[in-house]
């Protein structure tokens, strides 16, 4: 394997890491957006039961190019992950389905992808 170069990030003061608990990926014939958000419970007056309200936390634009590229870099990780720490396990509402144009991974994995 090729070594990478060293490769440092100027990060401004004012940036902060952010938490997300979904993402929904959209793809075009030129770009693939990826959508992340955190999805948070609201409760109802009547039941304290309510929707899940989803707000974005950041929108990413990419070209078809670097979003393989990204999914091999993530593919490589997650099993280098699970070699150290042992397997991560799914919800099936994950795994099943056909992939679609618009696809998305939910907080509640009680819901559906791409539903």
């Amino acid at each position: 394997m090729a070594m990478q170069p060293n490769v440092s990030f100027a990060i401004p003061p004012t940036s902060a890491a952010s938490y997300c608990n979904g993402v929904q990926v959209t793809t075009s014939e030129w770009d693939v957006t990826c959508l992340f958000f955190h999805s948070i419970p609201v409760p109802s007056e009547e039941s304290g039961m309510g929707a899940t309200e989803r707000r974005l936390v950041q929108g990413v634009v990419m070209s078809p190019q670097h979003a393989k590229a990204l999914a091999l870099v993530l593919q490589r990780n997650v099993a280098s992950w699970e070699e150290r720490n042992g397997p991560i396990n799914l919800p099936e509402s994950v795994l099943d389905g056909e992939p679609a144009a618009e696809d998305s991974l939910r907080a509640d994995p009680g819901e559906r992808a791409g539903g």
